[in-house]
């Protein structure tokens, strides 16, 4: 190991290879190159590493000076660690005072934490993801990883110095790998995809495994213990296993993501074993495996690799494609390359060489010890460079105090919307109000909806927009990209319930529709926009489908977000809309690709062309699922008519109502009339009450059109008939002449 002056522990080129290996994987991850999505496995790559090497060297110093040598240990690690990192700090600080003053003020907490080594457990409290977030992340949030190794430091050597002389090496061993088998089961346990991998990544507990495995390596697997092989058989499995152990790398590399379950359930415990038995080919003196790492390029890389690391995360934050730079692709890897590689080779050359060499104290024992010119000479040399990076400390810790988080951009002003219309049957809340314009209830007709209405921003005219009838109940719920576009949507669709947040995850929004589901508060159409701000699994869609198994159409909105999350979250969206009969997408990411005009500088929020469009294609397809026609009313009795019936028509074939307005007690009196045609009239006051004004007289031959007056109607209780004897004429016989009937 190249620095230490150990005789024992040889410095191992291998090691600088699989170094060199690993921060490319890196590299490459962070530059967004697809075909190796699990690049962020070098980190862990680099765990193993270091734990074995770090037990080495605490091992070689027991067996030569009889301890393990705390205070020299720590302060060749801070020796080796810490200028680097202020270099950086320093760095990073002065850029973004003099280029990005809107970051100063979220870099301020990130390097104080940064300086205590607490960076991994600041990001989980503050709810930092690594992978999942909007806007530029902090240009020093990959620190969290070193921040885990110095605190695997400042741990692990007391542990050992306590447990090493009571327990013997394989004692150690079980011990080592138990820990690394529960670290491994506590990452399981808390892995949660709809909460993120941020709290079992970041998490020192849940990532030691890797640093415990090479731990363990070195208890069995010393370089000094190492002879070279007599036996062809046992090199050639021992270069043959070294092989496996590196494709299988390069195999977990191309083939995991961090949306991978399996990643969570072992699969970085099978990163660290396949690691472990590369790190054991490569120091085996029989191994060839070392050899082939070992070559110039690869060394130069790895023994650079620290620097190379420090420095790439804010040279590639500060170069996004499309929103810092204008070009993207291999000629976007070569800039940042370049510029990566560059600063690397003067930290590496004027930081942390001289740092590792004791060029400071020999600096300062020379002007202790120095008389005269020569003194002066050598507290000039290292004094003045000194000076020069204390005063720049101070003053940029100045303005990083006195900094003030900048204003969210005019788009993002407004954090959620809320608009209700009267027709979802519920009230406003906490929402501007729907812009009122005309709505039309011709499914797939258009309307004229102004758009730009957000708080201060103006119209710019109006949008075509498909209309969609105003009766109709539907349910919306997106993140900040619906912000924008809300009230746009709410004039389109007179029914709309639009729920939208600024960062609401695809978790949030389930729960939403469960609780509108249980509420019985879903419309009949669900529009559902989510995936901007983090992973939108399949078993999220899954429960979402649940939930709106009985909707008309749920109609799902992809995603057009510059992250490396876009993808997978379109591939669960397209995946889901095919298996799901009601639901149906809206293809957001094809029709806005490549058209930055659509976008603010983020390239995920909407101007007002982007509202326009997006607006429009949302509402294309909920008219294109138009609500079903109300069901026709059962079939009725025809009503009786209102006017009296054609003459043609034959008087038989009028229908007389069945409970006959004329009783028969006083139509049939006890002597019957000689005229047939008519019921005779009563003249017996004691029989019926006196009758209204009588009907005009009969004409004296049949007539086809009744008298415009019915009889009379008789009292409420009816009066004693005189004789019991049953009148002439049959009553159920009908007269041979038509009787009259009365006008409904």
């Amino acid at each position: 190991m190249q620095g230490l002056d150990d005789k024992r522990l040889s410095y191992s080129p291998g090691l600088d290879g699989l170094r060199a290996l690993a921060v490319t994987a890196v590299l490459l991850f962070h530059a967004g190159q697809r075909w190796i999505p699990g690049g962020f496995l070098g980190v862990e790559v680099f765990f193993v590493i270091s734990g074995y090497l770090i037990t080495c060297v605490l091992l070689e110093s027991r067996e030569r000076t009889g301890g393990v040598g705390l205070k020299q240990f720590w302060f060749r690690r801070a020796r080796r660690l810490l200028p680097a990192v202020f270099a950086l700090l320093l760095g990073t600080l002065a850029v973004s005072v003099i280029f990005y003053p809107d970051e100063v003020a979220k870099l301020r907490g990130d390097t104080l934490a940064a300086l205590g080594y607490v960076t991994n457990w600041y990001f989980i409290f503050d709810h930092q993801s690594y992978f999942d977030e909007v806007g530029r992340p902090s240009l020093v949030r990959h620190l969290w990883s070193l921040a885990i190794e110095e605190q695997f430091y400042l741990v692990w050597p007391v542990v050992l110095a306590l447990l090493v002389g009571r327990l013997r090496t394989r004692g150690m061993v079980v011990l080592l790998l138990a820990g690394a088998t529960a670290s491994s089961v506590l990452m399981a346990v808390l892995w949660s995809p709809e909460a993120g991998p941020a709290r079992v990544y970041y998490g020192t507990d849940t990532r030691v495994a890797g640093l415990l495995i090479g731990a363990a390596l070195a208890f069995v697997w010393a370089p000094w213990k190492l002879a070279r092989a007599r036996s062809r058989t046992y090199a050639t499995a021992l270069n043959g296993a070294g092989l496996i152990g590196l494709a299988a790398l390069v195999y977990l590399h191309v083939e995991l993501d961090q949306y991978h379950s399996f990643l969570y359930h072992g699969g970085f415990a099978l990163v660290s074993v396949c690691t472990a038995v590369v790190i054991a080919v490569a120091v085996h003196p029989s191994g060839q495996l070392g050899g082939f790492l070992g070559l110039q390029p690869l060394r130069w890389l790895g023994t650079r690799s620290y620097a190379v690391y420090l420095w790439h995360w804010p040279v590639f934050m500060l170069t996004r494609p499309g929103l810092d730079v204008s070009i993207d692709g291999w000629e976007l890897l070569g800039l940042r390359l370049g510029v990566t590689f560059l600063l690397a080779e003067i930290s590496y050359r004027l930081v942390e060489r001289p740092a590792r060499s004791g060029a400071l104290g020999r600096a300062w024992r020379t002007f202790r010890d120095g008389r005269g010119l020569r003194r002066w000479a050598g507290g000039l040399r290292w004094g003045a460079p000194l000076s020069a990076a204390a005063t720049s400390a101070t003053v940029l810790a100045a303005f990083a105090i006195a900094s003030e988080p900048p204003a969210p951009p005019e788009y993002l002003s407004v954090e959620s919307v809320r608009i209700v219309s009267p027709a979802s049957g519920q009230a406003l809340s906490r929402a501007p109000a729907a812009v009122p314009v005309g709505t039309t209830s011709d499914q797939g007709a258009v309307v004229s909806v102004p758009t730009g209405t957000a708080p201060g921003r103006p119209a710019d005219g109006p949008a075509q927009i498909y209309g969609y009838a105003p009766n109709v109940a539907v349910t919306v719920v997106g993140d900040s990209v619906m912000v924008g576009a809300a009230q746009t949507l709410a004039a389109a669709i007179p029914g709309a319930d639009i729920d939208a947040a600024i960062g609401r995850q695809a978790q949030t929004a389930l729960d939403i529709l469960q609780q509108r589901r249980d509420s019985q508060a879903l419309g009949e159409a669900v529009i559902i926009h989510i995936g901007n701000n983090g992973t939108f699994t399949a078993k999220q869609f899954d429960a979402m489908m649940q939930a709106l198994a009985d909707r008309r159409v749920v109609i799902f909105v992809n995603v057009k977000v510059p992250r490396s999350w876009e993808e997978p979250n379109n591939g669960v969206i397209a995946d889901g809309v095919h298996r799901y009969g009601n639901a149906a997408l809206v293809d957001w990411h094809s029709a806005s690709v490549d058209r930055p005009e659509l976008f603010y500088d983020d390239g995920i929020h909407l101007r007002p062309a982007g509202v326009q469009l997006y607006a429009s294609l949302i509402t294309k397809e909920l008219a294109a699922h138009p609500p079903p026609p109300p069901l026709a009313p059962p079939p009725a009795s025809p009503p009786p008519p209102t006017t009296p019936p054609p003459p043609e028509v034959a008087p038989a074939d009028i229908p007389v109502p069945v409970p006959s307005p004329q009783p028969a007690p006083p139509t049939g009196t006890p002597t019957p009339t000689p005229e047939p045609t008519y019921p005779p009239t009563p003249t017996s006051p004691a029989t019926v009450p006196p009758p209204p004004p009588p009907p005009p007289p009969p004409p004296p031959t049949p007539a086809p059109t009744p008298p415009p007056t019915p009889p009379p109607t008789p009292p409420a209780t009816p009066p004693p008939t005189p004789e019991p004897t049953p009148p002439s004429t049959p009553e159920p016989t009908p007269p041979p002449t038509p009787e009259p009937t009365p006008t409904p």
